[in-house]
């Protein structure tokens, strides 16, 4: 039964909202209109003075993580079954949304337009886990948010001409035809991480060695002597992951000890499967002094911890 009083102002070219000299929402000095041109028939855009709420507080959401940034900090909360996390009461944005089928229900179509009309400015990361997308959905999400550049999501060939609009694609799981993706993310400087699920040639992993700003590289099938020392090449790979069954090794401690030549390399981690005997983690890691080494041993991950740089 109080008085609320909020003040609505034109400022630095934004219309903004204050209650008791806080800010609890804006929108941009151009917004989109109402019923822009599209090709797609998904696509409608609604106006909000606070979307990034307004999403949150979305009834009968699917399975979902959100990531929200308060105070250059961020934070994910789940959707699980229709429970909603607790939302601060400070001004958030929304700037991760990830369908998530197993913390509740599958994603729609219905549910992707809802994402799309819902006039959020400031999400950078989309993803779909545990179900694959249609492309179209993301055709037309690029026409209202250009700026997504990490996709989590398995990426199959019939994804590669929609996400290839994207100008800023930073982070993307891809699955075979790898090659056909390489070629496509070639073309992407802005490219720092990808998860591979599938075989990549030495040929591909060359072509991914060239990329230069490519940090962080998970591999999920076999790899090789001459893989190893193809990838040796990378500039700035500071990351490398591989998820390689025991069986599927044919890499030998030769074929790892051109990873020395890897200078950034930070951290070299073994998945969850052990290593064949002929690999000898602790020789490994003399020839990596500065690179933390995880590895599974007897059921549980161990670590050998990075030494410090001179």
């Amino acid at each position: 039964n109080d008085t609320v009083v909020v003040k609505v102002d034109w400022f630095n070219g934004a219309v903004v909202a204050k209650q008791d000299g806080t800010e609890i929402g804006r929108a941009d000095a151009a917004p989109l209109p109402i019923n822009p041109p599209s090709s797609s028939t998904m696509h409608q855009y609604k106006a909000s003075l606070d979307p990034d709420r307004e999403f949150a507080n979305w009834s009968g959401a699917p399975g979902m993580l959100l990531t929200i940034e308060v105070a250059g900090k961020r934070k994910e909360l789940k959707y699980r079954n229709e429970n909603f996390p607790k939302f601060p009461a400070e001004p958030f944005r929304v700037v991760g949304v990830v369908f998530h089928k197993q913390q509740g229900r599958e994603a729609t179509e219905a549910d992707v337009q809802r994402l799309i009309d819902s006039g959020l400015q400031h999400v950078d990361t989309v993803g779909f886990q545990y179900e694959t997308p249609k492309p179209e959905w993301f055709e037309a999400l690029h026409e209202t948010m250009p700026h997504v550049k990490n996709f989590e999501f398995g990426g199959r060939e019939e994804h590669i001409a929609a996400i290839s609009k994207f100008e800023q694609v930073e982070y993307i799981q891809i699955e075979p035809p790898t090659e056909k993706w390489i070629d496509m993310l070639s073309k992407k400087p802005s490219v720092r991480r990808i998860v591979i699920n599938g075989h990549v040639s030495t040929a591909g992993l060359e072509q991914l060695a060239k990329f230069p700003d490519l940090t962080e590289l998970t591999l999920s099938k076999g790899i090789t002597d001459e893989d190893f020392r193809v990838l040796s090449k990378s500039k700035r790979l500071t990351r490398l992951a591989i998820y390689t069954k025991t069986k599927e090794w044919t890499a030998t401690g030769k074929g790892l000890a051109e990873l020395a030549d890897l200078d950034p390399l930070e951290t070299l981690t073994f998945g969850n499967n052990e290593l064949p005997p002929s690999i000898d983690v602790q020789a490994l890691k003399k020839q990596l002094p500065y690179c933390s080494i995880e590895f599974a041993e007897a059921g549980q991950m161990k670590r050998l911890p990075a030494e410090p740089r001179p």
